[in-house]
């Protein structure tokens, strides 16, 4: 019977130290706890690995703000933990910098010779290749007078007429000449053909060189030196070239005039030149300009 008690006290569970004698004991509420989980399975919620990002999502790029942090302190770091150069560095890296700076003032130098030769050869090639027209456009502004021959085939046609005939309009000319041959002046069997150009104005070429000897003048009379008197005229025909070649123009001119069968297509005729504001059309015959005349004197235009 004692045995039997004792075997049952022996599996009653141990009694829990409970407060001193005299007090009665409480007992401890119970936590709700969910299931028990492996250890495992405890650490691997505790450090979570952080989630990778693809290379197609556009926050691949964004840096947390302890990742930027850290990059601005490793560039402040970089910044003034910079060591100062040696003497001998100090000296190379100067030297290499004026030489840099040489090439590059000499390059410099050296493009700004090139486009004003450039533009030297520009100016006087212009007035080498045009010197014929400068020349007679020079001649005729003293009165000169050209020969018959040139004189009785060449129509003149005045800035006003040209109005009035609606041959002038917006700065372009444009011309119709009767209806003879302007090789030969017969009226059988024409045909019509037109000529186009840009003539040049020489009159803003010789104005420019004008102005030029001008300023040369008052330069030399300035200063009243005799070297610069005695090499005034050579340098204000130098600076009016120039002046000259920017102030060149050019006027499109259009001619429609007729030819016969035996001098279709022809390449002598018409000759123009402008002198001033009146423009010059050189034919091959003289019958040409005649009927040009005779039309004019019917519309009742006078041509001056």
């Amino acid at each position: 019977m004692v045995d039997d008690n004792r075997d049952s006290l022996e599996r009653l569970p141990p009694r829990s130290r409970g407060p001193k004698s005299g007090s009665r004991a409480r007992p401890r509420p119970e936590r709700k706890t969910g299931a028990t989980r492996p250890e495992s399975e405890v650490r691997q919620k505790k450090a979570k690995p952080r989630p990778k990002r693809k290379k197609d999502d556009p926050r691949a790029d964004e840096m947390t703000m302890q990742e930027r942090g850290a990059k601005v302190a490793s560039g402040l770091r970089t910044l003034f933990s910079r060591k100062e150069l040696e003497p001998v560095e100090e000296v190379e890296e100067h030297t290499t910098n004026v030489i840099s700076g040489l090439h590059s003032i000499v390059f410099f130098l050296f493009g700004v010779l090139y486009v004003a030769l450039t533009h030297v050869s520009h100016v006087i090639g212009y007035f080498v290749s045009h010197r014929d027209g400068l020349t007679q456009y020079f001649l005729d502004f003293v009165k000169h007078v050209p020969t018959s021959d040139i004189y009785t085939r060449e129509i003149r046609i005045s800035e006003q007429t040209g109005y009035e005939l609606h041959f002038f309009s917006d700065g372009k000319w444009n011309i119709k000449l009767p209806n003879r041959c302007i090789e030969c002046g017969t009226q059988e069997r024409l045909e019509r053909e037109n000529f186009f150009a840009r003539i040049e104005n020489y009159g803003r070429p010789l104005f420019g060189i004008c102005i030029g000897l001008f300023i040369s003048t008052l330069s030399s009379i300035f200063f009243w030196n005799f070297l610069i008197f005695l090499f005034s005229p050579v340098a204000g025909i130098f600076i009016g070239m120039f002046i000259g070649y920017y102030l060149r123009k050019r006027t499109e001119v259009r001619v429609e005039y007729a030819c016969c069968r035996a001098h279709a297509h022809n390449e002598s005729f018409p000759l123009i030149r402008q002198q001033g504001d009146d423009l010059y059309v050189l034919a091959g015959h003289r019958k040409v300009r005649d009927a040009f005349v005779k039309r004019l004197d019917k519309m009742g235009i006078r041509n001056p």
